[in-house]
This record gives structure tokens, sequence and C-alpha cells, in this order.
């Protein structure tokens, strides 16, 4: 006879320790993202992982290794530790990451606009485009041209 235990989800608590600064720290944040005015949203989404960590590379994410003592400021730390344990909360944090990729996007527009170059200007208004449509197919890509 085959018995199939149901996965009750949560932690073990012997293996994962969620701490209240990890709690307050993620109720923090969302509640930052809640309460953010809708032009000051692109420096949210482009400031909030300011991590000092020497394994940290330029790329979107936060590394899972981080701990506060190696000049850890990112708000996305405690998120991305409790996004394993909570559904909802990865899907938020995955979302997160999606608004800061427009907005470092959005930024590199508003760069190349201010340096009169038109390559630079097209290169950033095409990376936009493909970061807000990432269906985009090589048909309309070619059609918008």
């Amino acid at each position: 006879m085959t018995v199939i235990k149901k996965y009750q989800g949560g932690c073990v608590t012997h293996i994962c320790h969620i701490s209240y600064d990890m709690r307050a720290d993620t109720i923090s944040l969302l509640r930052k993202i809640a309460s953010t005015n809708t032009l000051a949203c692109q420096s949210l989404y482009t400031d909030l992982n300011q991590c000092q960590n020497p394994n940290r590379t330029d790329s979107l994410g936060h590394p899972l290794n981080c701990q506060l003592d190696c000049n850890c400021s990112s708000l996305l730390r405690p998120d991305k530790l409790l996004s394993c344990h909570f559904g909802l909360l990865r899907i938020i944090v995955r979302n997160i990451y999606k608004l800061q990729r427009i907005a470092l996007a959005l930024r590199a527009v508003n760069n190349a606009t201010d340096s009169g170059c038109f390559m630079t200007l097209k290169a950033a208004v095409k990376y936009l485009l493909k970061v807000c449509s990432p269906s985009l197919t090589a048909n309309d890509s070619a059609a918008s041209k």
C-alpha cells in the first residue's frame, strides 16, 4: 500500500528560520511600493537593490548568500529569501524585477535623450520596447522599423 503525503507548505523549523526582521522588512517594502507616488516610481524601482556584496553582479537579482554584515541595504534581500516559502511573494518579487527592468530601460531612454545622440536613443528605445513586450516577434519588430 502506497501512502502519499500531501504537502502542507510552510517551513521546517529546524532547517529554515524566518526572523522577525525578515517579515518586518518585507512588510516595509510592500508598504513602500503601495505608498509611492506615481512620479517617484521610476527611482523607487531602480534604487531597490542597493547591495555592496562582492558576490553581486550587475545583473538583476540578489545573491541568496547575502547577509546584513556585508553592506547590504537591498530592500529585496528579505523578500528573495522568503519567496521560496510563500508563492504569492514569489510572484510579487518576479513582478518587482519586471518593473525594475522597465524603470532601468526608461532611465536609459532619458539618458540617451539628454546625450543628444540619435543612435543611442534609438538603441535605448528598442531595448525599452523589448522589455515592455518580451513576446515581440521578429515580424512585429521588422514592421515597426
